[in-house]
């Protein structure tokens, strides 16, 4: 992605890739390190500040619009080739509740986490019925 850079999209270069195993059952995750990109998360900032930054989150978001991605293909998580697994938008969206190979155990390494209990402040959605309620949707969504 820092091939991407430009002054409106300042795009930090990944230093080092890697797959790590974690966790007593030595679960395989997998990481990218990039050099460190300066700034302030949106959701900490008051109203004058998001109006102060607002400008310049545009200009990014036409600038991350304006990317030539003809070399790549599919949609979801891309591989180094830049290839999706999935055909179509909807069919990434609707695939959410599956565990992958490059995502294993997410479910149950979530389920096993006293922070993410902890944070629960309501019950979770069966997912698949999430993708049922959200295939209307999804199927309709098209790309202007």
């Amino acid at each position: 992605m820092a091939a991407h850079s430009c002054p409106a999209l300042p795009v930090p270069a990944v230093t080092e890739i890697g797959r790590a195993e974690i966790g007593p059952t030595r679960i395989a995750v997998y990481f990218a390190v990039s050099e460190r990109a300066p700034g302030r998360i949106l959701n900490d900032l008051d109203a004058a500040g998001l109006r102060a930054v607002l400008p310049g989150l545009l200009t990014a978001l036409d600038a991350a619009r304006d990317i030539d991605v003809t070399g790549s293909g599919g949609y979801g998580l891309r591989d180094p080739g830049g290839r999706g697994p999935y055909l179509t938008w909807p069919d990434a969206l609707l695939a959410c509740n599956q565990e992958t190979e490059r995502i294993p155990s997410w479910r149950a390494a979530l389920e096993r986490s006293p922070s993410a209990r902890a944070r629960s402040t309501r019950p979770t959605a069966d997912c698949s019925v999430s993708s049922r309620a959200c295939r209307k949707s999804a199927t309709s969504f098209t790309a202007t």
